[in-house]
């Protein structure tokens, strides 16, 4: 449980200390979403959640890679099951906002049905 308790602080303090980031991509959102609801288009859109979900996973990917050289770290020092829990995790939620931002983006690109 204590370990749960260091993630939620340091998810914290990195929201601290990117606010502005942080509040740029939740006015993004805000924005994909508001014009999605705008252009009165059905919101579920199966090719749009594949392609969603691709965006997710790229992100990911790149994000478990380049998170260790961002953090003064390397990957050689991920060498503990928990290092590499911690390190998937923080890439997937960076996979989640890409897909909570492409997936409203690739709605409104589709063709409107009549």
């Amino acid at each position: 449980m204590g370990n749960l308790n260091f993630m939620f602080w340091m998810m914290i303090g990195w929201m601290q200390q990117n606010m502005m980031l942080v509040i740029a991509l939740v006015v993004l959102a805000v924005l994909a979403y508001g014009a999605l609801a705008i252009s009165r288009r059905n919101w579920w859109s199966a090719k749009a959640l594949g392609g969603g979900f691709v965006a997710a996973v790229l992100v990911t990917a790149v994000m478990a890679l380049s998170l260790p050289a961002l953090t003064g770290s390397s990957m050689a020092q991920v060498t503990y099951i928990t290092d590499w829990v911690m390190l998937v995790l923080m890439a997937a939620g960076f996979g989640g906002v890409a897909f909570v931002i492409v997936y409203p983006m690739l709605v409104l690109m589709q063709k409107k049905r009549a």
